[in-house]
């Protein structure tokens, strides 16, 4: 049979449609080709019309391409443009157009199927879709046309009695698919339940559906599904994993950590996952066999897999060989970030020295990004901060900001430091600079207000820069505990125990608990300002915040 016999048939299906039409569209008409430049201009304005929501400007410009272009696909985009504004005068043309210019082209049927339901003709697009002649019709291209109809109803049973007539699974399971890309997630759903009627040993289905469901938030229900596809098929990596995700999701990560460990064979995807999920339970056996099964992976030992291998050791409180796995992740975007992360390590282990050793080396290997560089300096600070020695902290942030001017974060860690230590000049000016930059900066705000209102007597200030980072950030519990201080410095005791409580209970924290025990003893609740008290000392004994307030109400 010619593989153009079905054509004209078609055809005249399709234009016998149109008897309430006074005539019949002339589509092949003679039109001088325009140049191929005015052919893109034409496409051009098309688009300037999309983007200012002018449809009809822009379907008017497509169709002028497409008219006069020698070429198929211009006449192909104008037509999926016109089925979606329900021109189906102008797509008739537009099909015939194209027919003209690439007669065999496969998705013409297609598209054929999709304008005879654009216009209501629900049988004729099923005859057309039953048609065994040459060329073959392809799901893909009869889903991009039927994407095109903008009334779903009469799509959707289309595809109803498509699926319907398939035994093909993995035809049927695209339409499912199909289905769902069209945002029509009940018919989805619905169509999915019949595939595991009609196909229940079939464990593609049954995670079809779980996928569905998943989609739709039904994580319980999805669970379910997964756990009958792996019942089916227990040798299937995929679907391992996606019951160990759901598994995980649900809170589950000790099961999704042991079904992990039972796949095989292991690879570094898995295993990862694995120590992953392992992590996420705290339990201590899992994560230790996730952590030998890391080490058992044969080489090469790639940087995802050592900086897991270093989280894995910090996790298990090894953190001598935390350093070591970090230290060995080969030059690329990974290594300054585990090598400054093995800096921290050292600097707990109270190997200051060699943790600031390590730095200079990394930066005598060159970084290869400025942020690289800069974190560099931010940690190599850090662990001077922290050890009390501002002094160099500061040296180190001035030689930064000489490598790295109007850099924020340097100017921010600057000002910290030196709010710390009292010089409260030299803070607010950073704070400044970094709010120069960014006005919005709702972490310099709250800085810059919480300094003032602690140090200073500047309240009024303190609460304007304060009350801006709650605008920007209204659950934040480091601003919270801000604006509950800065009550409290106001004498505003009620205020100040409602915001301070807030932020407690979003975030247990030894200073916001120093702060609400000051409140609290101040309002007369001494006995529960010396249990919330009491509760900080024995998480972080020595912070200086929690001390120089027990020592001012006489309780250290």
């Amino acid at each position: 049979m010619s593989s153009l016999k079905w054509l004209p048939t078609l055809f005249a299906m399709l234009l016998t449609a149109c008897a309430t039409t006074a005539k019949k569209p002339v589509p092949n008409r003679a039109v001088a080709p325009l140049p191929v430049e005015a052919v893109l201009g034409e496409r051009l304005a098309a688009e300037f019309d999309r983007q200012a929501g002018d449809g009809s400007g822009q379907l008017a410009h497509l169709l002028s391409a497409a008219r006069s272009s020698a070429e198929p696909e211009p006449a192909r985009r104008a037509l999926k443009v016109a089925l979606q504004q329900g021109d189906n005068s102008a797509a008739r043309e537009l099909w015939s157009r194209w027919q003209h210019l690439q007669p065999e082209a496969p998705a013409l049927r297609a598209w054929a199927i999709a304008l005879a339901l654009n216009q209501g003709q629900s049988e004729r697009a099923w005859t057309l879709h039953q048609e065994l002649a040459p060329p073959p019709l392809a799901v893909k291209d009869l889903a991009e046309a039927l994407a095109a109809v903008p009334v779903r109803e009469r799509v959707l049973p289309f595809i109803e009695r498509s699926l319907a007539a398939t035994d093909d699974v993995a035809t049927a399971m695209r339409w499912v698919a199909f289905v769902q890309r069209l945002e029509e997630a009940d018919m989805a759903m619905i169509l999915a339940a019949g595939l595991i009627d009609r196909f229940p040993q079939n464990a593609q289905v049954w995670a079809l559906r779980a996928g569905l469901k998943r989609d739709g938030k039904d994580l319980a229900g999805a669970l379910e599904d997964y756990a009958e596809a792996f019942r089916l098929d227990p040798d299937s990596r995929f679907l391992r994993s996606n019951l160990a995700q759901l598994q995980d999701a649900v809170g589950d990560s000790a099961a999704a950590a042991d079904l992990l460990a039972g796949i095989d064979p292991i690879n570094d995807e898995s295993v990862q996952a694995q120590a992953a999920y392992a992590a996420r339970s705290a339990d201590p056996v899992r994560m230790q066999s996730a952590y030998q099964a890391l080490q058992t992976l044969p080489p090469p030992r790639l940087a995802p897999r050592l900086k897991m291998l270093g989280a894995m050791a910090e996790l298990l409180s090894d953190q001598v060989a935390a350093v070591a796995w970090y230290r060995q992740v080969p030059s690329g975007p990974d290594r300054a970030g585990a090598i400054l992360r093995a800096a921290v390590l050292l600097n707990d282990q109270g190997q200051l020295a060699a943790a600031l050793s390590l730095i200079q080396e990394l930066r005598a290997e060159g970084l290869s990004s400025r942020e690289d560089l800069l974190n560099s300096y931010l940690v190599e600070g850090s662990l001077h901060a922290n050890g009390a020695d501002a002094k160099a902290a500061l040296q180190v942030y001035d030689r930064a900001l000489n490598v790295l001017p109007d850099e924020s974060q340097l100017f921010y860690a600057r000002a910290l430091v030196n709010a710390a230590h009292d010089q409260i000049a030299a803070a607010e000016m950073d704070f400044r600079q970094v709010l120069a930059a960014d006005p919005n900066d709702a972490a310099a705000l709250n800085a810059l207000g919480y300094t003032l209102a602690d140090r200073t007597d500047r309240l009024d200030e303190a609460l304007v820069l304060i009350e801006r980072a709650l605008q920007l950030q209204p659950d934040a519990a480091a601003i919270m505990d801000s604006m509950g201080w800065l009550r409290f410095r106001m004498g505003q005791l009620g205020q100040a125990v409602g915001y301070l409580k807030a932020a407690y209970a979003k975030q247990n924290d030894v200073e916001i608990a120093a702060h609400l025990g000051a409140a609290l003893w101040v309002s007369g609740e001494h006995d529960q300002a010396r249990q919330i008290w009491h509760e900080a000392q024995l998480r972080v004994p020595n912070n200086p915040v929690l001390r120089a307030i027990l020592q001012q109400y006489g309780q250290q």
